[in-house]
């Protein structure tokens, strides 16, 4: 039987969005989702897909394919951003987009490339281009711009933007392609610049600024460029708690985006390691990993958009493999909130099996990632992962299946052979070639009414 997957690609057969990166995703108020994709604007009603795309004879068309960033604004009115092409504005009424584009004699926009929108509790329109920050006053047309030199840029000094997001108390942050965070107060005219301090505790280490989300705790969590850390803003006290959830790795764990959901967790969007929920009052993290041998995998590990729905699920934006949806908040499945274990490790899931024994405790399979054993009742978790040198612990952190016995013993199928666990000493033992297995790597265990045991494995059935 196939396994059955909380991810669901979504495919459109001769658009193409399956083959396309899907750099930003939003739902508008008639739930529509909208795509901005490097080969035009899609429109997915739930069923069909409609694209539009740029046409040379068509003045009122989308005049540019490469989408960067969409936001909706209270009128229903969306709002397009492009590479090198531009504000768009479409009218769902008449069907038509209206453009703005740079113009050095008007006031107009800062550059045609735009990174990212921005519509504020106010109703203004936030720009954020690779030269300068720029609002739009909506009732005369005309854009404020906020580039460096400018003497009413209010202090503002630096002119690539990356990201906009607006905090509880009407504050603009802003993150930039190498000047770090700015805060911008429209009331009092003061902006406040933060900048890496790598040597300074409580701060973070690169000035390149990938992204940024606002939690429903009016905390700002923002990621950076060459660094795997995710960071916590206070936007009161300006206090910075760095996050490693992946301690000594690489970039490509990189949090290329950042949602909020309404339950305290966070999810995030990588590089190259797939998909990110984070939940930082236990420090609990689930890892879901592209697995080519598993078909009910999360399509790809190269994610650059992220967007909560209306109903809670996730839709996901990816690089060359279009769009898919994880449905979070449906049969599918339930998220159980796993505490740190007793060392501080945080918990990272990618779930292969399950098993509850005879004393109430979980048993957590994971690729690549050892067995954990949670008990719910204590809030307990405790991890086992391969120890090199150590025969008694496990051989291998790739578990596929979890069973127990009529006398209360564990067993796992490993990669690298059949384990029982000794639950007096939490010790291990390895059933391997020398025990008359001929292939290691097990895929199932059963344990037939006669109390044999049966293991299915890559080359075979053995009993």
């Amino acid at each position: 039987q196939p396994e059955l997957s909380p991810f669901h690609p979504i495919t459109n057969g001769p658009y193409g969005i399956s083959q396309t990166e899907v750099r930003d995703i939003l739902q508008d108020h008639d739930g529509f989702i909208w795509l901005a994709t490097t080969k035009g604007l899609f429109r997915y009603d739930g069923h069909d897909m409609r694209v539009y795309r740029e046409n040379p004879l068509d003045t009122a068309g989308i005049g540019g394919n490469y989408i960067k960033a969409l936001e909706e604004d209270k009128n229903g009115v969306l709002w397009i951003g492009t590479h090198n092409s531009g504000l768009a504005r479409y009218d769902r009424h008449k069907d038509d987009f209206r453009h703005f584009r740079h113009d050095p004699d008007k006031l107009s926009l800062s550059d045609n490339t735009i990174n990212d929108l921005l519509i504020d509790s106010r109703g203004w329109l936030w720009v954020g281009t690779t030269n300068g920050l720029d609002c739009l006053n909506s009732q005369t047309g005309l854009f404020k711009d906020y580039q460096s030199g400018k003497e009413d840029s209010t202090g503002f000094s630096h002119d690539y933007i990356r990201c906009i997001e607006e905090d509880a108390q009407g504050m603009i942050w802003v993150g930039t392609d190498g000047s770090g965070l700015f805060r911008l107060n429209l009331q009092s005219g003061e902006t406040i610049q933060l900048l890496a301090e790598p040597d300074q505790e409580g701060s973070f280490i690169h000035n390149k600024i990938r992204t940024i989300a606002l939690d429903e705790n009016n905390y700002l969590w923002f990621s950076t460029f060459d660094d795997p850390r995710l960071y916590r803003l206070d936007p009161i006290t300006f206090q910075i708690k760095p996050f490693d959830l992946f301690p000594n790795a690489d970039n490509a764990y990189r949090a290329t985006v950042i949602k909020a959901d309404q339950k305290g967790g966070l999810w995030l969007g990588t590089h190259a390691k797939g998909l990110l929920h984070f939940w930082p009052q236990s420090g609990q993290l689930v890892s879901f990993e592209h697995d080519p041998a598993r078909p009910a995998s999360i399509p790809s590990n190269n994610i650059e958009s992220l967007w909560l729905d209306q109903t809670g699920n996730l839709w996901i934006g990816h690089v060359g493999s279009g769009l898919s949806q994880l449905i979070t908040r449906n049969a599918n499945f339930e998220i159980l909130p796993i505490p740190s274990t007793k060392s501080g490790d945080p918990v990272i899931l990618n779930t292969q099996c399950v098993l509850e024994d005879s004393g109430g405790n979980l048993w957590i399979g994971t690729w690549r990632n050892g067995v954990y054993r949670y008990h719910p009742d204590l809030g307990e978790s405790t991890i086992f992962r391969n120890q090199p040198g150590n025969p008694q612990s496990l051989a291998s952190d790739m578990i596929w299946d979890i069973l127990e016995d009529r006398h209360g013993l564990i067993w796992l199928a490993t990669h690298k052979g059949l384990q029982r666990f000794d639950p007096k000493n939490e010790t291990f033992r390895t059933y391997g070639e020398e025990s008359g297995l001929r292939h290691l790597a097990i895929r199932s265990l059963l344990e037939d009414h006669t109390g044999k045991l049966w293991l299915g494995s890559f080359g075979g059935l053995h009993w």
